[in-house]
């Protein structure tokens, strides 16, 4: 007495699971499936999306170097993100008077790798040569024990992959600007005495020459008045 139906008995049955998988009921059964796998989904989804990670602050210092000598002078260091999604600083231009260090500080939300490019403005002072190389950042965000991020600093010369020993700006005099080296000064101060020494000659030449024309003139004057006194006698 199945009637489509198994006995309680026979319930591990296979023929008899089979008999009581009817169409119907197997679709049925395939549509309660693939809800049960939706939820499962969209659940792990919605707690992945309402995930929150303790933010961490990136921190990306710099050096700007003033060898010019000029004391009027300010520096202007600005960050630049590459991506589009990329956090950025409150202050992403940051300006220096005369010279010193500073630093970039981003607060980073959830893990990710992120490019920045940190460079320094052209300013508008004509005695200085400022230093316009520029530098790519890389900020790597990873997920830390309890969710705390954590975070790595990778810097290089822009669009290579050499690592300067630091991430920094050496500002210089403007070359018009340069006044003679010590070498220059040095040979103008030794050529001084020459000169001064091949002057000295020329005057005790001169006053040798006057002495011997002069010495000349009185000899002739003698001899003049020695040759009128022979004559006197004479007469």
């Amino acid at each position: 007495m199945f009637h489509g139906r198994c006995e309680m008995n026979n319930i591990h049955d296979h023929n008899c699971i089979l008999r009581w998988m009817t169409p119907v009921r197997r679709v049925l059964f395939a549509r309660v499936l693939i809800c049960v796998l939706f939820a499962v989904y969209f659940c792990s989804f919605a707690a992945h999306a309402e995930r929150v990670y303790e933010p961490v602050d990136a921190v990306i210092p710099f050096e700007c170097v003033n060898d010019t000598g000029v004391e009027n002078v300010s520096f202007n260091i600005k960050l630049k993100a590459e991506d589009s999604g990329a956090p950025v600083p409150e202050d992403s231009l940051i300006t220096l008077d005369k010279a010193g260090k500073g630093e970039f500080r981003i607060t980073i939300l959830e893990p990710g790798n992120y490019v920045y490019r940190v460079y320094q403005e052209k300013g508008s002072n004509s005695d200085v040569k400022y230093d316009d190389r520029k530098y790519d950042v890389h900020v790597c965000v990873l997920n830390g024990e309890n969710d705390k991020l954590i975070y790595t600093v990778a810097v290089n010369y822009a669009d290579t992959d050499v690592k300067p020993t630091a991430l920094a700006f050496e500002n210089e005099v403007a070359s018009d600007r340069k006044t003679p080296s010590t070498e220059e000064t040095t040979e103008d101060t030794t050529e001084h005495p020459e000169k001064k020494q091949a002057q000295t000659g020329d005057d005790s030449g001169i006053w040798f020459e006057l002495f011997f024309i002069s010495l000349i003139g009185v000899l002739v004057l003698l001899g003049i008045k020695y040759i009128s006194g022979k004559g006197g006698q004479h007469e």
